[in-house]
């Protein structure tokens, strides 16, 4: 594009404009005394692009960075369970549960009953478990109907997940299943362990009854 530029009273040169990328320059020639002119002019739409481009950018940043994972840091060491439950557990109550009842989603009064004191002379709450460090364990029935052995050795199925209690005595062994270890730090701690009975039929032995047992140790 060609434009006239007036230069003093009577010197006229004619100069060019072209576009380059962001500015749009207007080349003059060399002036009577020796002077070169270099006029420019911004060119807006560019600078806008310009702008749009580095926003994205700065956003795509702030996304990713935002994305990145935090490495968690481990809060303690896990507590020793075994080591926790070593001290003597009293039973608190006792929940007889019906399996097939259960299964069948009867309501909560046809599926669990609270047999603790069904037997005024013989309540479970005279029973008590005492679990030593040295893994040996005593058990103090009372009058109570528990057919679990009163002495003998005690372990977890597992040290740092355990999911059941094995009370070993010389002719058998009992397992208890764990429901849940919230409790086993409070104070006073609070365990919930269950024994499973089971009945013959067609050659199979199936679950008929669950007995949760609600323990605690000050």
């Amino acid at each position: 594009m060609l434009k006239q530029l007036n230069i003093g009273k009577d010197e006229t040169f004619m100069i060019t404009a072209s576009t380059h990328k962001n500015y749009c320059f207007m080349d003059v020639p060399y002036l009577p005394d020796g002077r070169q002119v270099y006029l420019y002019k911004q060119n807006n739409r560019h600078m806008k692009r310009f702008l749009i481009h580095i926003s994205i950018a700065a956003l795509a940043f702030c996304l990713l960075y935002s994305c990145k994972p935090e490495e968690l840091k481990p809060v303690g060491d896990p507590f020793d369970k075994a080591e926790l439950m070593v001290g003597t557990w009293d039973v608190t109550k006792v929940t007889q549960v019906d399996v097939d009842a259960t299964l069948k989603g009867y309501p909560l009064y046809a599926r669990e009953l609270d047999i603790t004191n069904v037997f005024p002379n013989n309540s479970y709450t005279d029973v008590s478990i005492t679990l030593n460090s040295d893994q040996s364990f005593a058990l103090v029935k009372g009058n109570a109907f528990v057919n679990w052995p009163v002495s003998g050795t005690w372990e977890l199925n597992h040290p740092d997940h355990p999911s059941k209690l094995y009370l070993v005595s010389q002719f058998d062994t009992l397992s208890l299943n764990f429901s849940s270890f919230s409790d086993l730090m409070m104070s006073p701690a609070k365990l919930v362990v269950s024994e499973t009975k089971k009945q013959k039929v067609d050659e199979e032995y199936i679950e008929v009854i669950y007995y949760n047992y609600e323990i605690s140790k000050p």
